[in-house]
This record gives structure tokens, C-alpha cells and sequence, in this order.
């Protein structure tokens, strides 16, 4: 097993209960400055979140804010994820494009929360700020002179303000008059960092996994032997099935009853996330190959399904 810490930071709402969290990248694995270690660390922390902690023993009954990079939207990774449970939080790197507009409107209109993260006014952005439900204000580098102002350009928009980086008290009670919504900052309190152990699964037996998930004929007992085969995923599996999130009221101990109980829906779920980390540390051209062998897979069954 590998040692891994997640940071989180809570967010609170003007009556100071806690609205959710901030989920944070605290590894030394994936280079966050480089587009592609960003988008690793995020797919890490999807998948130590839900299929090693737990989504519920993070951020227990409230939301978890998961930052997406370019290459995340685009791949639209947060459909695996439950959208009552999640805040997708855009990036200020972002590349704003036709795609990325497309892939966040769709997002949107399926019932997903948005936040635009560190948020300052430019034209290319609008598309995005007509859509999102949430904007954050980096109060500490816009200083208050600046927050006011876009504060002020913001008020056409249907949108929640989250006030981010407040430090003192002065400038949660100035930021409280202007009307924001939800806070977060030193102020409240720092983040703090929940461990665990990740259990490493094999990579061939979760690429023949994602891509059996994708057979038009798939049967629960192929799924099952492929799973029982490999001690990572039997016991991510269990422990997924198990966790508060599903509120089982019986332990689940069997791989097939854990198939039959998920159904396929949730199973094709569970094994996209897995897939996130199992190739989070392969070359690029390996993901590649793997997840257009996939789609191909996805997409002969979709024909063999409307033939």
C-alpha cells in the first residue's frame, strides 16, 4: 500500500455552517504547474476521495469542490462523478474555447454546480459567467478597492459570490455587507490534511476492465471474475459498496453481490474512476492507445444497441 494525504479547507455560508470543502492536491507525484501533473493530481484526488476514504468520511453530508483543469472538461471527467455531491470548480488556466463552453453548458444542464475558481473579468470569460452558479474572489490578491469593483460588475449575473483567501475579521464583515455568500480563508481556518493508504491495483486488469464495462454483451459474471482476479480491485470494490455513501444496511463481502447491487450504471461508474488512477501514472501514449481502444468499444456497442 502507498501512504497519500489530501488537503481540505472548509467553506462556510453567512450563517458560518459549513457549505463544503475544498479538496487540495498535497502529493509530490504530479507537477502542478505543468497542465498535465494538474490534471493528474485531479484525477488522483477524484479517485483517493471516493474509492479510498470515502466521499462521505471527507466532507461528510456536504459538498466537495474539485478543481478541473482544461484537459479534465474536455475529457468531461466529471460525469463520473454524482452531481448532488460535487462543485466543479474551473480553473483560472483554463483555456476558454468553443469546446470547453460546450462541454460546462451540457455539464450545467445536467444538474452540475459550477464555480469559476480566482475569477477576474475578461470577455473570453463570459460565456462562462452566464452559466456558472458559483464565482470566487481572490480577496487577498485583488485587495478590497479591486473585489468592490468586480463585486460591482457582477451584479447583472445570477450568481453566488465565494469570498476566498479572507484573512482578518474586517474583511469577512466588509465582504458580508457587499452581499457574498460563502467564505473561505486563514480566517476560518487552514487547511488541514486527512491520510490514507492507497492499495495499487494492476494496470492490464483495468484497462481489460474498462473496456469489458463496454461490451454491448457484458454479463455480471465475466465483470466479476475479472474483478475477483485482482486483489486491489475486489477490495476497492468492497470498500466502495461499504462506504456511508451507499448506506448498505447489510455488509456487503461478495463480488457478485456488490455487481448485482450497483448494477451496471454504477459499476461503469465505479470503474471510470478507477481507470482515472490506475493509468494516472502510465505514459502518454499508453493512456491513449487504452482509452481509444475503449471508446472504439463504447461505440460498437452503441451501434450494436440502435442496429
Amino acid at each position: 500500500m502507498t501512504d497519500f494525504i489530501i488537503g481540505r479547507q472548509q467553506i462556510f455560508d453567512q450563517q458560518l455552517d459549513i457549505y463544503g470543502y475544498e479538496l487540495l492536491f498535497r502529493g509530490t507525484d504530479h507537477d502542478l504547474n505543468q497542465q498535465d501533473g494538474a490534471t493528474q493530481a485531479t484525477n488522483q484526488i477524484i479517485t483517493d476521495t471516493l474509492l479510498e476514504l470515502g466521499l462521505n468520511a471527507i466532507v461528510g453530508p456536504h459538498k466537495a469542490f474539485i478543481n478541473f483543469t482544461t484537459q479534465n472538461i474536455l475529457e468531461k471527467t466529471p460525469l463520473h462523478l454524482p452531481k448532488e455531491r460535487i462543485v466543479i470548480e474551473v480553473l483560472e488556466t483554463v483555456k476558454v474555447d468553443a469546446r470547453i463552453i460546450n462541454n460546462l453548458q451540457e455539464l450545467s444542464k445536467l444538474g452540475y454546480t459550477i464555480a469559476l475558481d480566482d475569477f477576474v473579468f475578461a470577455n473570453e470569460w463570459k460565456p462562462l459567467v452566464e452559466l456558472a452558479n458559483i464565482i470566487k474572489l481572490d480577496v487577498l490578491e485583488m485587495g478590497e478597492a479591486k473585489t468592490r469593483e468586480l463585486i460591482k460588475q457582477l451584479e447583472p449575473y445570477d450568481v453566488r459570490l465565494l469570498a476566498e483567501k479572507v484573512e482578518t475579521h474586517e474583511e469577512y464583515q466588509y465582504l458580508l455587507e457587499l452581499g457574498c455568500d460563502y467564505f473561505q480563508g486563514f480566517f476560518f481556518n487552514k487547511p488541514n490534511i486527512v491520510a490514507g493508504k492507497r492499495l495499487s491495483v494492476n494496470q492490464l486488469s483495468a484497462i481489460k476492465l474498462l473496456t469489458t464495462i463496454n461490451d454491448p454483451d457484458v454479463e455480471f459474471a465475466e465483470l466479476g471474475k475479472i474483478i475477483s482476479q485482482d486483489v486491489g480491485l475486489s477490495y476497492k470494490l468492497l470498500h466502495y459498496i461499504n462506504s456511508a455513501f451507499f448506506a448498505v444496511p447489510n455488509k456487503v463481502d461478495s463480488i457478485n453481490q456488490a455487481i448485482a447491487y450497483l448494477g451496471l450504471n454504477e459499476i461503469r461508474r465505479w470503474i471510470n474512476i478507477l481507470t482515472l488512477a490506475s493509468m494516472s501514472d502510465k505514459p502518454q501514449a499508453v493512456m491513449q492507445t487504452a482509452l481509444i481502444r475503449a471508446k472504439m468499444c463504447e461505440q460498437l456497442a452503441n451501434l450494436t444497441t440502435t442496429g
